[in-house]
């Protein structure tokens, strides 16, 4: 199994009742639910963010140690801990506003992918070391949400990706993830994202981020586009590409399938949808590396046969299911999803 590095957001997620009334504060950011998901279902992670030393930092400390997520060092050198204000409508659906800045601790790049986790902060305060391990470096990279957009941290995370080829069989994953909020110029962050994707050997996107992006484009013609089918035949672009459709589950696009696969979505009551898709995001990496599809190269997701490929997109909307029946951002065992 592939060692993950997530590299992005982690916030306060301040939750606001459709009546106005604040129903609580949570730890929460796309990139750290993945992160701290990922853990919870027992993969090998760290997270390297920016947070603050004050109380709300220590609370996303807090939710990392209880998940056995590693931390990368200096990851709490903000001055502040950043906050999103998700308030829900009367069907549990969150719209956020932000009060934050974002960059990355000074020790990251190319070479904290090349090198061991071994010095990765863990919840037992030891050092994390990898005595007897196959793969010494971080196998796979995940990405995601306004952390790729918002400088100065989205600069070194373009950076690190322009070193992916150095670093034999790493893996890319990246889920947009878009704030509307935090997007002052809609073409400037098309761009972005679509650097980002053709870096990329997994994408997973919501239909709210593509009609965002590309409004009035049909979902199937973004995902033929993100495959590589407009940039260069057999060139850039992801091999897998997924969107997630809310209440109508979610659909898998790779380029040697000559039809989607789909997966409904869970028949549960949701509470709210606050982390939902990082929740399916963690599920579907999780899966994949199960299915060693991560940290083996690009090559290694299109080894994956149909069966292998719907196995881990119903474990990504069974994730996604036991999030939306929890208030806030729940990131579930993989005893809570078999249950």
């Amino acid at each position: 199994m592939a060692k993950i590095l997530c590299a992005g957001e982690a916030l306060i997620d301040v939750v606001v009742g459709p009546d106005g009334v604040v129903q609580g504060e949570h730890p929460g950011g796309s990139v750290f639910n993945v992160a701290r998901g990922l853990a919870r279902l027992g993969v090998d992670t760290t997270l390297a963010s920016w947070w603050g030393q004050d109380a709300r930092g220590q609370l996303l400390r807090s939710a990392a140690d209880e998940a056995g997520l590693k931390i990368f060092p200096d990851s709490d050198s903000a001055a502040t801990t950043p906050v999103a204000r998700a308030t829900l409508d009367a069907n549990g659906v969150a719209t956020y506003e932000f009060e934050l800045t974002w960059d990355l601790p000074d020790g990251f790049g190319a070479d904290s992918l090349k090198a061991s986790a071994a010095t990765a902060s863990s919840p037992d305060n030891g050092p994390f070391r990898n005595e007897g391990s196959a793969c010494p470096h971080y196998g796979h990279l995940h990405l995601g949400s306004y952390s790729t957009l918002v400088e100065p941290g989205a600069g070194k995370i373009a950076t690190l990706l322009k070193s992916k080829k150095e670093i034999e069989g790493l893996t890319v994953s990246y889920d947009p993830n878009l704030r509307p909020a935090l997007v002052s110029d809609l073409e400037a962050a098309r761009a972005r994202v679509e650097e980002i994707v053709k870096e990329s050997d997994l994408v997973k996107a919501s239909e709210e981020d593509l009609e965002f992006l590309y409004p009035g484009v049909d979902r199937r013609k973004v995902a033929e586009q993100w495959l590589g089918g407009r940039w260069e035949r057999r060139g850039p672009g992801a091999q897998i590409v997924v969107v997630t459709r809310g209440g109508e589950g979610a659909e898998l696009f790779t380029p040697w399938l000559p039809a989607p696969l789909t997966a409904p979505a869970g028949a549960v009551e949701v509470v709210d949808t606050v982390g939902a898709g990082d929740s399916f995001m963690a599920g579907l990496l999780a899966a994949l590396d199960e299915n060693r599809g991560l940290g083996f190269g690009r090559t290694a997701l299109s080894t994956l046969d149909p069966e292998e490929l719907q196995e881990c997109l119903d474990f990504a909307v069974a994730t996604s299911a036991a999030t939306v029946a929890r208030a806030g951002a729940y990131s579930p065992t993989r005893e809570e999803i078999s249950a």
